[in-house]
């Protein structure tokens, strides 16, 4: 006949369950804060390749349906503010701003050869340039000639939207990084990159918890044709001035550094990378800005480098 458990044996056997329970607990709130965390990064991931897509468009359509003698800058860096603008007609945001056509006006009146409109786009008003790419009329009625010759004619939607070119409508589309909008989970002093349209209330986050953002160019300044090294990633102190004709012939390729954080944060993690690249040292800013906490998020480095492919 088995005899029943002893107090001892009884307290024994609680004991090893109580330490097999410990040791499961620990495993699966490790695994967990694993989990978590990937879960974090890839939202984060996800997010950001849709932002910087959209901004690497901006930034190679920038000067499209702009005339070669606008003296407004198709691309130009506020390093006051931190605030990129680009000017331009295309919106990647808003489809119908992709359409255009081209109108013979020789005989007087409008005739379409090249009819990329969409079917029942309602257009009003529109700019004209020269097949040259000369500013004809920089706002007028759409299918109204502003002379003999042919004309590349781009429709025209937010006219209440001021202008941001100097002899002719555009629109100027903003990137910079604002304290509005910002999740709970990022570090203190980062802020959301906002997309916005200039002179309008537009507001389109595009990148969450971002700690830095900046903006350099390769530029030929001797306008041999080369990028010599030491005209490669020049802030726009480095430039010097230079008019929107300069730019559109000497500007090669523009490059956008960020740095933002990846997934929450940890407060048992020590981030120890360097974030430093093309030269640009980005850690003394990101301490600066979030403080004495800043290596208990992981951070993240983007280069993006975009040639403007309507400059010329």
């Amino acid at each position: 006949m088995r005899k029943a458990l002893t107090l001892l044996e009884l307290l024994v056997a609680i004991f090893a369950a109580t330490l097999v329970m410990s040791a499961v607990y620990v495993v699966y709130t490790r695994l967990l804060g694993t989990y978590t965390q990937e879960s974090s990064y890839q939202a984060s991931d996800v997010k950001r390749l849709l932002g910087l897509e959209i901004l690497r468009q901006d930034i190679e359509h920038a000067g499209l349906g702009v005339g070669i003698n606008e003296t407004a800058l198709p691309v130009e860096w506020d390093s006051t503010k931190s605030e990129l603008i680009l000017r331009g007609l295309y919106d990647i945001l808003d489809q119908k701003t992709s359409a255009w056509q081209i109108i013979d006006c020789s005989s007087g009146s409008a005739n379409i050869l090249v009819n990329k409109f969409f079917p029942g786009l309602h257009v009003t008003k529109a700019v004209y340039l020269s097949i040259n790419g000369t500013i004809k009329n920089g706002l007028t009625n759409y299918l109204t000639c502003p002379g003999n010759g042919t004309y590349l004619v781009y429709p025209v939607f937010v006219t209440a939207a001021p202008s941001a070119c100097s002899l002719q409508y555009c629109r100027g589309i903003t990137y910079q990084v604002l304290n509005v909008g910002v999740p709970d989970y990022c570090a203190n002093g980062t802020g959301e990159l906002v997309r916005g349209i200039k002179g309008t209330s537009q507001r389109d986050p595009i990148l969450d918890c971002v700690a830095d953002f900046d903006v350099r160019f390769d530029w030929d300044l001797n306008g041999d044709g080369v990028i010599e090294q030491n005209e490669r990633y020049l802030p726009v102190s480095r430039i010097g001035s230079f008019s929107a004709a300069d730019e559109r012939k000497r500007l090669k390729l523009v490059t956008v550094f960020i740095v933002a954080q990846q997934g929450k944060r940890n407060r048992k993690y020590r981030f120890r990378n360097q974030l430093r690249n093309s030269g640009i040292d980005f850690t003394n800013r990101v301490r600066a800005r979030v403080g004495r906490n800043w290596q208990q998020y992981n951070w993240k480095l983007i280069k993006l480098s975009v040639k403007p492919m309507n400059l010329m």
